[in-house]
């Protein structure tokens, strides 16, 4: 009888024994499982943080693209004075052409500066959003760079119809074109308001402190 008991015992505890085991190698999978579900989002999470940095690219690109056009205008700038003091013509027809120049380049800095102002906001958005630039280029949401730009291009729309509107022969209607461009202004000018209607532009971070950034150079 002590035979069988003491077998008996051996078994349970030989049970117990392959039950743990398997307790343990259960926990064991479940930490590993738990432990990789954990460090693959965390170096997802990395990454997709890390990934705002490739707008670094298009901001190097933009930039380069507007100095390029101020550069370049500014250069045609010098040209035509050069051109309009060294030839010495003077008159109304003479006048009216620099004039014409003038407005063709004032077209190539307003477009500049538009890159520039898309350069200067998606760095603000992605990169860095504590440049110390003057309150009215203090970019904090994509609202504030859809604001700005809609009021460059504005201007430059303005621009290019007055441009066209002086050297006009009488040849074709011109009055198209200017009712195709006053569409377009007004539609901008509406969009412009309710879009500033519905953001306010007041510079002020979370705690309800004025922005640092916009009182550098206000």
């Amino acid at each position: 009888m002590r035979g069988n008991a003491d077998i008996g015992r051996s078994k349970r505890n030989s049970w117990q024994r392959a039950q743990s085991k398997i307790t343990a190698a259960r926990f064991s999978r479940e930490t590993i499982r738990h432990a990789s579900t954990g460090s693959l989002r965390s170096d997802m999470r990395n990454i997709l943080a890390s990934s705002r940095f490739f707008i670094a690219i298009a901001v190097l690109g933009t930039f380069v693209a507007s100095v390029s056009l101020i550069v370049s205008g500014t250069i045609s700038v010098f040209k035509v004075t050069k051109d309009a003091i060294v030839d010495g013509h003077v008159g109304v027809d003479a006048s009216k052409h620099m004039a014409v120049d003038y407005l063709q380049l004032v077209d190539i800095f307003l477009l500049g500066t538009a890159l520039y102002i898309i350069a200067l906001g998606l760095y603000e958005l992605f990169i860095d959003d504590s440049l110390p630039m003057p309150s009215w280029l203090v970019i904090a949401t994509f609202e504030d760079l859809k604001e700005k730009l809609i009021g460059v291009i504005i201007v430059l729309l303005g621009v290019s119809y007055l441009g066209t509107a002086v050297t006009w022969t009488g040849s074709g209607s011109i009055l198209d074109l200017g009712l195709a461009t006053a569409a377009v202004i007004l539609t901008l000018a509406i969009a412009l308001y309710l879009s500033t209607k519905s953001h306010s532009h007041a510079t002020v971070d979370h705690s309800g402190h004025p922005d640092p950034r916009s009182e550098t150079h206000s």
